[in-house]
């Protein structure tokens, strides 16, 4: 039925990204033998590494949070972007916000500056733990503190593939297991950066994000479809 295609269309996401990041969406070119790494609780190929998620960023890299930016710092007319939760989308930077700060202040404040291709990852929800690359603006950006800053200097990372894996489902629970908080749950940037991470060879990277890229479209095909017959249903009504 058309009114579940939207459903259909989300959990098909989903899906996606959880055999991406298992290994299974496309055919490794090394032997496919699996193994369930130490307290990773999904089997991956033999030829996968295993790490904690903060140990991506490499001895150059960054794996930070935001910055502490209160009312009173910021300024409507400063120059410098303070990019908000609600920037962070899943799986891409959905450029919502418009606070700022001047120059001055983000120097006082000590802030880090955003760079394209930094991965940026949302610790509180909804959903908690999703991420988006930062594709870069017209203007110098900061973000706040409960966005985390993952700065990869890796040559054997990439960051395409880092984000659809924080966005896969079998991720997202590890982030759930060790969220916290009453009113609103949070996870910190300690506990996010211990997370076991499974990385595969860069090429393997490569050709997962590659076909996640084509499958993804094929999703967007299958959306705005149902949007085009849920608007003729809806035009009928009217007649």
């Amino acid at each position: 039925r058309s009114g579940d295609t939207p459903n259909a269309v989300v959990r098909l996401r989903s899906f996606v990204l959880d055999l991406a990041v298992s290994g299974k969406l496309v055919v490794p070119r090394s032997s496919p033998g699996n193994l369930l790494a130490s307290d990773l609780p999904w089997a991956v190929p033999q030829n996968w590494t295993v790490s904690q998620l903060a140990d991506l960023a490499g001895p150059e890299g960054i794996f930070i949070d935001g910055d502490w930016v209160e009312s009173k710092d910021q300024d409507p007319d400063g120059d410098v972007r303070l990019t908000q939760l609600a920037d962070v989308g899943t799986g891409r930077f959905r450029d919502r916000s418009s606070r700022f700060m001047r120059p001055d202040v983000a120097a006082r404040l000590n802030c880090t500056y955003l760079q394209s291709g930094d991965v940026l990852i949302a610790r509180m929800p909804d959903p908690i733990g999703r991420a988006c690359i930062f594709p870069g603006a017209d203007r110098p950006c900061v973000t706040v503190v409960d966005v985390a800053i993952l700065r990869s200097e890796r040559a054997d990372v990439c960051g395409p593939y880092v984000v659809a894996a924080l966005n896969s489902t079998l991720f997202s629970a590890m982030v759930q297991s060790k969220a916290a908080g009453t009113t609103r749950q949070r996870i910190s940037r300690g506990n996010l950066g211990r997370l076991l991470f499974p990385l595969p060879p860069l090429e393997e990277q490569q050709r997962i994000i590659a076909r996640v890229d084509e499958l993804m479209a094929l999703c967007d095909q299958l959306e705005a479809r149902s949007e085009e017959h849920t608007s003729e249903l809806q035009s009928r009504q009217y007649l």
